[in-house]
């Protein structure tokens, strides 16, 4: 897959080609992956920022508006080490969340 490139991560997020790969994917899931809502508005989030651009769908999650708020306040208390993990990485464990 080709390389996108852009001057910056927002003008790659407000890009025809990115609105319209988050808009099938959001019409595809219909529901927050993590949470499982369906009447939230719903956004496209990246585990990794590695590739931007032509990222694979792996690197991708859908998210309701509060789930990837919560996600990122989150990372902000993360290591930066850390954030570099895919996001199902970071989840804790079930025996964890006991």
């Amino acid at each position: 897959m080709e390389t996108i490139r852009y001057a910056s991560y927002e003008a790659y997020l407000a890009s025809p080609e990115w609105r319209r790969r988050a808009g099938r994917m959001k019409a595809t899931v219909r529901k927050c992956q993590l949470c499982g809502h369906d009447d939230r508005p719903l956004e496209v989030h990246h585990n990794s920022y590695r590739h931007v651009g032509h990222e694979p769908d792996v690197d991708l999650v859908v998210l309701c508006d509060l789930c990837h708020q919560h996600h990122h306040r989150r990372m902000l208390q993360v290591p930066a080490a850390q954030r570099l993990l895919p996001f199902h990485a970071r989840m804790p464990a079930a025996r964890e969340l006991n």
